[in-house]
């Protein structure tokens, strides 16, 4: 007899994401990590699709080269910033001179901004942030987000 089947634990999962969204709230929110690497943080995060984020749990497996990051890096470029939380946890580092974060699309720049805000950083002098794309040839393709309606 199979434990999964249809409906044995919906009732819980059910149960488990209305405690968590009463307890966190709904939408977009301010929020502090409460584990791992980004501990402390403070981040503007959906609460409905980014949980991973909010207890510690997202890209675990880069935890162990940030941390040397953190010790060592005098500079660092991120492609791909996002919303800005590798590039804010790096920047609490006295010894990082300067930070490039690429990241094309606006409403992802929108929210790395308000997380900068968040964290104190938003006049950080260290900091460059490009909205240009990064890759391996120039010009002549097409590009598109999908856009998730939460965000």
């Amino acid at each position: 007899m199979s434990i999964k089947k249809k409906g044995v634990f919906s009732g819980f999962n059910s149960f488990l994401k209305k405690l968590l969204l009463t307890f966190l709230g709904q939408g977009y929110k301010e929020h502090v990590v409460l584990c791992g690497i980004l501990r402390g943080l403070r981040l503007y995060l959906h609460t409905e699709t980014q949980l991973q984020v909010i207890f510690g749990l997202w890209e675990r497996e880069l935890t162990p080269y940030f941390k040397k990051l953190f010790k060592k890096a005098v500079w660092f470029i991120d492609v791909g910033a996002g919303r800005g939380e590798h590039v804010i946890f790096l920047l609490h580092s006295k010894k990082l001179k300067h930070v490039i974060a690429f990241e094309p699309q606006i409403s992802e720049v929108d929210l790395f901004k308000k997380n900068l805000l968040l964290n104190g950083f938003q006049n950080d002098s260290r900091l460059e942030i490009s909205q240009k794309f990064v890759g391996t040839s120039t010009g002549g393709g097409n590009f598109s987000f999908r856009i998730d309606s939460r965000h």
